[in-house]
Order: C-alpha cells, then structure tokens, then sequence
C-alpha cells in the first residue's frame, strides 16, 4: 500500500546552518518538500527537498513572490513553515492581508503576533502567565538602566526586543562595563535588563500543533559558535521535570504551530529551569532526538494526518549524550586547533547527503581561508556569463 505524501514549503531568506537538516525529518515523516529560497544556501542542496523555487534576495519581493505563489498554489501545500526570524518578521507586517491567516504559526488576529516577534512581549506575558522567567525590567536611557541593573544585582543581561542568534543579548557582568554593553545595543527605545541566572543554558526543540505540544527533546548548550550567546555547536541531551511545564505554558501562551525552540537556563542553586526565549521557528536539532528516543517524523506525520493514536513523547529516555553537530562544532574545533573536538564533529556529518555534507565542507574551508584565496576561488568557480549574440543586443 503507497504511503500519502504531504505536501509542505519551507521559505527560507538566508543561508541558517542547522535547518538544513530538517527536510531530511520531514522526509521520514512522509512528506513532499518544496523550498523557496534564494539561491547558494546550504539548504538547496540537501538531496530530500524535492524541488527548489528561485526567491528573490530582497525581503519585501521575497515575501510579495510567495505571496502570489501561495495564492496560486496553496491549495496543494498542507503547510508552509518560515525558516528564519528576519523573514517571519518581514511577513509579518502583512498579518492584516487575508491571505497570510491560513499561513502563519499563530493567530495574526491575536496579540500572539506580537508575542513571538519581541522578547519583551513575550517574556511579560510568560511572567504575567506565572512560568518562571527571571527578573526582568524595561529601560529606556542609560540612566534608567544603570538604576535597575543596580536594583536586580549583577551580573545582569541586557536584551534588545529583536534578534537572533544571540545578536540581541549581553552579559554584564560589572557596573563598569555596563555603559559599554549598553551602547552596543541601544538604537533609541527600549532594552530589557534581565536577573542572570548562573547555570548551564538548554533549549528544548518542540513540534506544536495549535498551541498543543505534540512531542520535544531537550539537551544542554555545553558550547556555542562563534560567541557564548550565539547557536549552540555542542549539545548535551538531558530531561529534566521541569520542561514539561515549560513547554505546555508557551504553547498556552502562544498558540503556536509548528516547530519551535525554547531557551531556558538550569539555576544549579534550586535544580529549577528558567524559562528566557522563544525561537519561533525550526531549529538546529530536530534530527539529534532519535538518540534520545523521540521521533519528530512520527510527530510530524501524525499531525499532518490528523490520525489519533500517535504517542506523546519526550525525551525522557536520554542519558546525558553529548552530540558534536556538524558543521557548527567543526568550526570550533578548528578555532581551539583541537584534533579529538575535530574528529567528534565528523559523527554527526550527514552521510547520506552527501552534497549536504559537501556543502557544509567547503563554508568551512572557505570560512577559514584568506581574503584573496576566497575571492579567486570564486572567480575559478563562478560559471561563465552567457556570451551575447550582437544581433540579440538592441
């Protein structure tokens, strides 16, 4: 008996290391993957995206093509999933178009939006929701932060309300480079000053559906690339009692569906997590859970399906594994010139890809080598232009 095939689009904006490695999960979960993307991204050569649309590099045309693609095609996709916060973003502006309400991860009637888009927003309702969210207070000068970094006690973390991989946060760790940091940040507005909980920071990868956690898998951030607040290169699979609550109260609060990736840090002081961000989109890990005993390809299918029967999971089967991921800890390796880091990285190379996997080797080489070497390898590489007949020039 053939198995159904759902048909999905993944739009994708810029070059993210780690969602690469989803089309392979929704492979296995028996669908059809179309990406829209411009072209050169890692993503576009994973052997398991079935077809690829050409987008536009520019945000505004990227979203206006998908726009009339979906109102187009739509009918024949079961889900749209958007890769990247800076697009969610871009698309989001459009919530009031009656097109983008069968598209977007949650309600755009709602101040839901909102919630997934800024920090702020979203760590005050979390807060107001009773989850456990560290200290935090909203500043609006210098003068002001420095007043409430003092009340909270340092170390304290600033937080812009927009970014991503870690762009939008700093640790302060004394009054004296509070003012520094501070600049750094400030564009005029507003920046959150948050309690700093001195722990292991974890993320917990989850597959939502309508705001229902359907299964999750957890694991330690033990290092990060290229800075400590940047995506995680090194994870460590864990559960802990705490998660669940966790992960049921953002779905609450948010609605959302589809897949998503919730930040908190583990106080060693109380063995409790605290909840600090929500990344509404893919991220990096969705193909380490089977190591810790959950499937999101059966997660995956079973929601697209709507067929009852699929068993909620967590990784409740995990036994503190550390998973080197590839190519995110390779470039780690080879900052810290450690052969056995290095060698680790290799394990999590994605084989059966192989233009993946070539892919991701050569954003490596080129990371590493000189300014000139790179741009005449471009050259040698760069495909001829198409030379013009003179009686085709008008």
């Amino acid at each position: 008996m053939s198995i159904k095939k759902f048909e999905l689009i993944i739009a994708v904006s810029f070059d993210v290391t780690g969602i690469a490695r989803l089309p392979r999960v929704l492979h296995d979960a028996g669908c059809r993957v179309t990406l829209y993307a411009p072209s050169g991204l890692a993503i576009g050569k994973t052997r398991f995206v079935d077809s690829h649309i050409q987008a536009p590099t520019r945000l505004g045309d990227f979203v206006e093509e998908l726009r009339v693609h979906l109102e187009q095609r739509g009918s024949s996709y079961h889900w749209l999933i958007i890769g990247d916060e800076l697009l969610l973003g871009e698309i989001s502006k459009h919530k009031t178009e009656a097109w983008l309400e069968a598209w977007f991860p949650v309600d755009v009637r709602t101040n839901a939006v909102e919630l997934i888009l800024s920090k702020f927003a979203f760590l005050s309702a979390a807060t107001t929701a009773n989850l456990n969210v560290p200290r935090l207070e909203i500043c609006r000068s210098i003068e002001e932060g420095r007043a409430i970094a003092s009340s909270i006690g340092y170390p304290v973390l600033l937080k812009a309300a927009y970014g991503f991989n870690g762009s939008g946060v700093r640790v302060v760790m004394h009054p004296s480079d509070f003012d520094k940091e501070f600049h750094e940040l400030f564009s005029g507005g507003e920046l959150a000053i948050q309690r700093y909980v001195a722990g292991p920071v974890g993320m917990t990868e989850v597959l939502f559906d309508c705001g229902v956690p359907v299964c999750w898998c957890s694991s330690y951030k033990r290092a990060s690339w290229p800075h400590r607040n940047a995506a995680s290169c090194i994870r460590e699979l864990i559960d802990h009692p705490d998660v669940e609550a966790i992960v049921r109260g953002v779905g609450r609060l948010t609605g959302f569906d589809g897949l998503g990736g919730i930040d908190w840090v583990h106080d060693p002081n109380t063995d409790s997590l605290f909840l600090i961000e929500f990344n509404p989109r893919p991220t990096p890990g969705y193909h380490l859970a089977e190591a810790a005993g959950v499937s999101f390809a059966a997660g995956i299918r079973s929601v697209l399906s709507g067929e009852p029967g699929y068993e909620f999971q967590s990784n409740a089967k995990a036994r503190a594994k550390l998973i080197h991921m590839f190519p995110q800890s390779t470039y780690l390796a080879i900052d810290r010139r450690d052969p056995l880091m290095l060698a680790r990285s290799l394990a999590d190379v994605p084989w059966s890809d192989p233009k993946l996997a070539a892919a991701y080797a050569r954003r490596v080489v080129t990371h590493y080598m000189p300014g000139s070497l790179r741009q005449l390898a471009k050259r040698k590489l760069r495909p001829p232009a198409p030379r013009l007949d003179p009686k085709d020039v008008q």
